[in-house]
């Protein structure tokens, strides 16, 4: 962070030990380091922090305006995750376990109540 120029990279990697891990983010605008680049300056890692948030900004922004044109969610099907992938990738499976084992474990406590 702060090292902007692929000379004050090499430096700041000369200067202090350890991996180096570059951060590029949409905040730097037109700053962006070519991968290769910092791979040959000796970066072991790259983040990027923002890169998702702002594909997903864009997305959102183009199927909103294709429903908007078309009135119509044929326009963007093709360009949304299917369902089972998403509750894939929410754990909505695990979730719903996690929610019947509560379930059981109120009826079993509400069992003993009512035995007692």
């Amino acid at each position: 962070m702060g090292a902007d120029t692929i000379d004050d990279i090499r430096r700041v990697i000369r200067e202090v030990g350890g991996p180096h891990l570059a951060t590029i983010s949409q905040a730097a605008g037109g700053k962006h380091r070519d991968l290769g680049e910092l791979e040959a300056a000796g970066v072991a890692a790259v983040s990027f922090p923002s890169v998702a948030l702002f594909a997903a900004a864009q997305a959102v922004r183009q199927a909103v305006a294709t429903l908007k044109r078309d009135r119509s969610l044929a326009g963007v099907s093709e360009r949304l995750m299917p369902l089972p992938d998403y509750y894939e990738l929410i754990g909505l499976k695990a979730q719903l376990e996690r929610e019947e084992s509560y379930d059981r474990a109120a009826a079993a406590l509400a069992s003993r109540r009512a035995a007692q």
